[in-house]
């Protein structure tokens, strides 16, 4: 009994240390207890083992959680892994420490080929000049960040079990990390990949993403899982609070059998079609595309690029010389709620040649405007007076001749339905700067109304436009009335006026 009591004591003491001694780190990514413990029973749940190996200070957070669950953690860390020893201790487990850089001098892989591995980057963005000197190990594609890095190393020096945990960009960004997902899943071991939203890391509230790979995945297949339903939130608080995960046995369920909305297990074959991108929801059914299907019926559904032209505008210089033309110019947020884009809403000149080369992102009327770059979604129909051009967030969608959607106004109501806002929101990507690609952007599916429904909606917007002039007249009539008081009672002089 006295040896149990000193056992849970000791127990309770190493998880208390773990939750005060970790978040102090912050020159690491900071993971929380819940995380951590995620992350390995992830791991454990494809291979049972005694003994696991964890790459890169930010790791500590998991070998924490491995000594709770009495597995040796072997660390590779360049700090001292004092947290590690001592719980290693207190839950009287082995525990195996090299104090340096998986990547520096002297260089030589620390991996067991067969040993699962379980690597947190330090950094999830490029390395540092002063880092990049300093590593041995260099990516055989020029890769330049340290999450890319890991996933080439253990790629190359394991064949069994391993996590890897990178940043979403990586999941869809180009060059090196393109080839490096082309080299994942042609090597048939990317077993699973699972997507978490932004605000479980510290300092970096960013969303991220877990490679799960297995040496016995060879039937040419990857699981795509989101666990975004499975992290609860801070009421009253924008960010996600990193101790409320939900249901983590679900979510391993989700994995290992996807079967749910919320996972899907995807042919290698499908990954190449979509040029090796790796977001999990471009692969995962939404809520918004169960909807789709709810509300489209019988109704038939087209593509968006087949019914529109997608253009994207180009920046255009201004002039070198007095061979300059002067259009208007506007950004998302300039976009008339109710109403047309009858022009910009400033006026600069541009070069000429530019403009001529470029002619095709001239407004013509019944184009429509629609946001994918920085505010994502606000749309707006064109009847220009003068020679308007978008910025670079717009595109452009210009109805094609063949399209059966004959009244641009009946497209535009569509996409300002929150079915079609929900499917945007599900296509975007980037991590600093949200943006949608044009390939993406074309698959959106468009539910085709009746001649009849595009009729509604066309007298739908009329009417919206004529209660948005109703609104103006009385903020006119507003301000009026409080201008003809101050003037009255000498509260406006004239040098102040404006």
């Amino acid at each position: 009994m006295v040896d149990t009591l000193d056992h849970l004591g000791a127990a309770w003491f190493a998880d208390e240390l773990a939750r005060v001694w970790i978040p102090l780190h912050r020159q690491t990514q900071v993971l929380s207890p819940e995380l951590s413990d995620l992350i390995l029973r992830i791991a454990r749940s494809v291979q049972k083992t005694d003994v696991v190996t964890f790459l890169g200070a930010s790791s500590e957070a998991v070998a924490v959680a491995a000594t709770r669950r009495g597995v040796a953690p072997k660390l590779v860390s360049p700090n001292q892994a004092t947290l590690t020893l001592i719980c290693a201790l207190l839950r009287d487990v082995q525990a195996q420490v090299q104090e340096r850089h998986p990547f520096e001098q002297p260089y030589e892989s620390p991996l067991d080929r067969t040993t699962p591995t379980i690597a947190i980057p330090t950094r999830l963005g490029r390395i540092e000049a002063d880092h990049e000197a300093r590593y041995a190990a260099r990516s055989a594609l020029g890769a330049a960040t340290d999450e890319a890095l890991y996933v080439e190393h253990v790629l190359r020096h394991t064949t069994g079990v391993a996590i890897v945990l990178v940043s979403a960009r990586l999941l869809f960004s180009r060059g090196p990390e393109a080839e490096l997902r082309r080299a994942l899943v042609e090597s048939s071991r990317l077993k699973a990949v699972i997507s978490f939203p932004a605000g479980l890391l510290e300092p970096n509230y960013v969303p991220f993403a877990l490679l799960l790979l297995d040496k016995k995945q060879s039937d040419n297949h990857t699981v795509f899982c989101t666990g975004d339903p499975y992290v609860g939130k801070d009421p009253g608080k924008q960010r996600t609070t990193p101790r409320r995960f939900v249901n983590q046995s679900q979510l391993l369920a989700n994995i290992q059998q996807p079967t749910s909305p919320l996972s899907r297990k995807v042919s290698s074959a499908e990954i190449a079609s979509r040029d090796y991108d790796l977001t999990v929801r471009k692969y995962v059914s939404t809520q918004a595309q169960e909807a789709l299907d709810k509300a489209a019926g019988s109704r038939p559904r087209m593509p968006l690029g087949e019914l529109v032209e997608i253009i994207k505008p180009q920046a255009l210089p201004s002039p070198s010389d007095d061979d300059g033309i002067e259009v208007g110019e506007m950004n998302p947020a300039e976009l008339p709620i109710h109403g047309f884009v009858t022009r910009g809403a400033r006026m600069r000149y541009v070069d000429a040649k530019s403009l001529r080369r470029n002619a095709r992102q001239i407004l013509n009327r019944g184009d429509l405007l629609l946001a994918v770059k920085g505010v994502i979604g606000p749309s707006a129909v064109a009847t220009p007076e003068t020679t308007t051009v978008p910025s670079q967030a717009f595109v452009i969608l210009r109805l094609r001749q063949t399209s059966p959607i004959e009244r641009p106004i009946a497209l535009l109501m569509y996409l300002r339905s929150p079915l079609f806002q929900s499917l945007l929101q599900s296509a975007v990507t980037g991590t600093t700067i949200p943006n949608i690609s044009l390939a993406d952007l074309g698959q959106l599916p468009v539910i085709i109304p009746t001649r009849e429904q595009q009729q509604h909606l066309h007298l739908l917007f009329e009417h919206q436009a004529q209660l948005q002039e109703q609104i103006n007249e009385l903020r006119q009539r507003q301000n009026d009335a409080a201008v003809e008081t101050w003037n009255s009672l000498g509260l406006s002089p004239e040098d102040l006026r404006t």
